[in-house]
């Protein structure tokens, strides 16, 4: 012990062979620039490595009638093939989620019907990419065609087809929100706009194509390397996969190319571990881009707004309805629906107010995490709702918002409300939030007035035109998850920095570096963050929601401060006096 005290304390002077500062630099800048960075597809191969190429589906809908792998699995090379009729070869457990009802056999192939074109229904491993995906050419379907549903309006149709038989129904989940007496507010009212507001399903390509994985399944366990934003969800998913304990599986997160929700546990890697557990070799999976576009994507909205307002501009009620479309499966639905029905008033004062979502499947790709998921959709519903009556009003739509958005320290009139059909108390924080001011910025900045209606000429370009408009949208914060971080003092006189939040391009590890150097009073360049690796046991919800920055910010500073105690206890032990009369200074 006295060993380890005498080390702790001769390192802590290498604190200070720099000035203490904060550069602010991003710590992957020089692997990236001089292409030193490795994502996945850089990582070296492992021994015996094994290839695979997935079985898609050509058609949104058609029901499988059959399946024969057998020309694929003739093909020289050729080391497995999953697919609907070969599946009762693998161990995996096909069952309902812990956590929910949904099946696991939603996030592996799909075993009775395509509901999406491109809808993975197998997998073909081989001993090299080429031989996989020749050989993925072969397997012989036969489908039933089945109508598609693409529309709201086809999907709950009382004759529609049922996409998931289990479910019995095309409404995947649907929620509600309402406070104050909407329809006594609409007496009130002086003026009713009615609009609806389509947001449509988009798909925010990364630079590095989705859901590849490297998988090497052991005899003691799994590890994986993937450029998932959640490497915990991987573990998780994969442990209850294949029925082994969470420790038996290690993820690696490499360089991520890009996210906005992409990147996160796939079928892909869900399917490749199952043929690496079967071969007993490394899988590795290598998405291409036009099977990227396949993996997930926003969920599409029809905002339908009923909005009551005095004369004088003021809001007295609001009532919506909103679709919102997961595509083929479960995935996203339920925070979607969630976040969607708790922003659809924006930041308004609205003393009635209320909303009902249904969210449903259709045969779309499915919808999942996407930049500010839900809530880019009802921002964009209730701001043209906003516009449409002010200037049915002839209120500047600037003007318009400074009355009825609500101020600093105000928040929803009422003291309860009803969430899902039952009633409770209110939980929406105070507004901590300056609208009137920040309104006043955003249109000086734009040079507009808020009067002037319709694109203008661009001065000196007599062929261009400039439209100019505002919203105001509301950021509530996520209190959801936790965040976990080590941090130690290494020989050379570099604090270490153990997490598990992936770096998707934001810049989180610069973030975790910032944060590190200034709390222990060095520069950045001695500070080293590690890459995200689950054998840390140190547990982070992922890289989303604007958390990384506060939730693995506020872990990062905590275990800094741990650290430096750490320091000044093993002075004392070494050196004398109390650790409460040690300080740690300007790196020293």
């Amino acid at each position: 012990m006295n060993h380890l005290l005498e080390s702790y304390v001769s390192i802590a002077p290498g604190l200070a062979k720099a000035v203490p500062r904060v550069d602010r630099s991003r710590v992957d800048i020089r692997d990236k620039v001089i292409g030193m960075a490795r994502y996945i597809d850089d990582i070296p191969d492992l021994p015996r490595t094994a290839y695979a190429a997935a079985i898609r589906s050509p058609y949104s809908h058609a029901r499988i009638v059959s399946v024969d792998s057998s020309r694929a699995a003739a093909v020289p090379g050729v080391l497995a093939v999953l697919d609907p009729a070969t599946l009762s070869e693998y161990d995996v457990h096909l069952g309902p989620h812990e956590h929910e009802s949904v099946s696991m056999a939603e996030e592996f192939i799909t075993t009775d019907r395509a509901r999406f074109d491109g809808d993975l229904i197998g997998m073909v491993v081989a001993e090299d990419l080429r031989t996989a995906r020749y050989a993925a050419t072969l397997v012989d379907v036969e489908w039933e065609l089945l109508e598609p549903l693409f529309t709201a309006d086809g999907v709950l149709a009382p004759d529609a087809d049922v996409l998931h038989d289990n479910v019995g129904s095309n409404v995947a989940v649907e929620d509600s929100l309402e406070w104050g007496d909407v329809d006594q507010g609409f007496k009130e009212a002086d003026y009713i706009f009615e609009g609806t507001f389509t947001s449509p399903t988009i798909y925010h390509h990364p630079i590095e194509p989705a859901m590849s994985a490297l998988v090497d399944y052991r005899s003691d366990g799994v590890e994986i390397w993937s450029p998932s934003s959640g490497p915990f969800s991987v573990l998780r998913d994969v442990a209850e996969l294949f029925g082994i304990s969470e420790e038996q599986v290690r993820v690696h997160t490499p360089y991520v190319g890009g996210n906005f929700g992409a990147k996160h546990s796939s079928a892909e890697t869900m399917a490749a571990a199952a043929i690496s557990m079967k071969i007993g070799r490394p899988v590795k999976y290598t998405a291409s881009e036009d099977e990227s576009f396949r993996q997930t994507a926003r969920h599409a909205a029809d905002f339908t707004a009923k909005v009551g307002v005095k004369l004088d501009g003021t809001l007295v009620a609001l009532d919506v309805k909103l679709i919102l479309d997961t595509g083929a499966y479960f995935t996203g639905a339920r925070i979607v629906t969630g976040n969607a029905v708790t922003s659809s008033y924006g930041g308004y004062r609205l003393p009635n107010f209320r909303v009902h979502c249904t969210t449903i499947y259709s045969n779309k790709v499915p919808a999942s995490m996407f930049r500010n998921t839900g809530k880019n959709e009802t921002a964009f519903g209730i701001d043209c709702a906003m516009d449409a009556v002010a200037r049915h009003l002839g209120i500047s739509p600037i003007e318009f918002r400074g009355r009825n958005l609500l101020h600093r320290g105000e928040t929803i009139a009422a003291e309860n409300w009803k969430r899902g059909g039952k009633t409770g108390p209110m939980r929406i924080p105070l507004m901590d939030t300056d609208y009137g001011e920040l309104l006043e910025q955003a249109a000086a900045a734009i040079g507009w007035d808020g009067r002037t209606l319709g694109p203008v000429p661009v001065e000196g370009h007599p062929h261009r035109f400039r439209g100019r408009g505002m919203s105001a949208s509301v950021r509530r914060g996520s209190s959801i998850g936790s965040a976990t971080a080590r941090a130690s003092l290494d020989r050379d006189g570099v604090v270490s920095i153990q997490h598990n939040a992936p770096d998707v391009g934001e810049g989180a590890h610069t973030v975790i570096s910032v944060v590190a150097a200034g709390t222990m009073g060095i520069s950045q360049d001695q500070v080293r963050v590690a890459q995200p690796d689950t054998d840390n046991h140190l547990y982070f919800s992922g890289s989303s929601s604007q958390r990384v920055t506060v939730q693995m910010g506020n872990a990062v500073e905590n275990a800094c401060k741990a650290l430096k105690d750490e320091l000044r206890y093993a002075a004392a032990r070494v050196l004398g006096g109390d650790a409460s009369e040690w300080t740690v200074e300007d790196g020293t």
